[in-house]
């Protein structure tokens, strides 16, 4: 029977849709549970490119202060570490005290997990300050004379802060930005018995790389602390006067000896999700 050109390309593009169907149909079901893996091990962090870094471990890297001079030891390229410290509900690290001239600055990393509805410090002196949490979620850093409502963090997110006090002036950096303005303060002083840690019943919260120094770090300072990342050694070698990388341990790995007492937390390898190397 005669067919016009028209049924046939018509017929052939029936039939070419019948067959895109019968394709999905079959294949369906394992694209959309594939895609669905790749979801999952996506927020596993399983693509993170941080799971692939070479990990420091503990000690890998210290100041070493001797005659000769102030200069770092080991292997110290920054390498991201291998733990991190994640406090348990009142876990700390304590530290005896630390000396500090009239300008001073400190540097942590943390990454917030779960909410609270109360009160509790990331670092803290009850002499000098440090950086606490409210119940709105709001990280106030403190100074003498002065404390003032940072930010508010995303969960799941690591972030750097850094904290300076000139001896007039204070101001804190978030990921090397200065965050909030600069305001009045009055200089720092021995630190005696101060925390890392929420010492008192807290969401989960994970911290590393804890830096005290006797000078104030000035703008590029802060920036290049930052852009080195989680694993960054001590910008000022000379002037660090407590590191704790928190890798694995509480020791102080800035050659002055003033290792953390820590109890009730714990120190976990799976900690890289929500962290990108700056």
């Amino acid at each position: 029977m005669y067919r016009s050109w028209a049924y046939l390309n018509h017929s052939d593009r029936r039939f070419k849709a019948q067959s895109a169907m019968e394709y999905l149909m079959t294949y369906g079901w394992a694209i959309l549970i594939i895609a669905i893996v790749m979801v999952a091990l996506f927020a596993l962090g399983v693509f993170n490119s941080a799971n692939f870094t070479p990990r420091a471990t503990a000690g890998a890297c210290q100041v070493v202060r001797n005659v000769e001079g102030i200069n770092l030891e080991g292997q110290c390229g920054n390498e991201i570490p291998q733990f991190v410290l994640v406090p348990g509900p009142s876990g700390k690290v304590l530290i005896s005290s630390t000396k500090l001239s009239n300008s001073y600055s400190f540097s942590f990393w943390f990454q917030e997990q779960t909410l609270s509805s109360t009160n509790y410090p990331t670092i803290f002196s009850t002499a000098l300050g440090g950086c606490v949490f409210d119940s709105s979620n709001t990280m106030w850093c403190k100074f003498p004379g002065r404390s003032i409502g940072i930010f508010k963090p995303a969960l799941n997110t690591w972030y750097n802060v850094i904290g300076v006090d000139d001896g007039s002036l204070c101001s804190v950096y978030i990921n090397g930005v200065l965050t909030g303005g600069a305001w009045s303060c009055s200089g720092g002083s021995t630190i005696s018995n101060w925390t890392i840690g929420p010492q008192a019943a807290a969401p989960t919260i994970a911290i590393a790389n804890v830096q005290m120094y006797n000078t104030s770090l000035q703008a590029n300072d802060i920036k290049s602390q930052y852009m080195a990342g989680i694993g960054g050694v001590p910008i000022s070698p000379l002037n660090v006067v407590g590191w704790w990388p928190l890798n694995g341990d509480a020791n102080d790995y800035s050659g002055s000896g003033n290792n953390g007492k820590a109890s009730g937390v714990s120190y976990t390898s799976a900690w890289t999700s929500g962290y990108t190397q700056p």
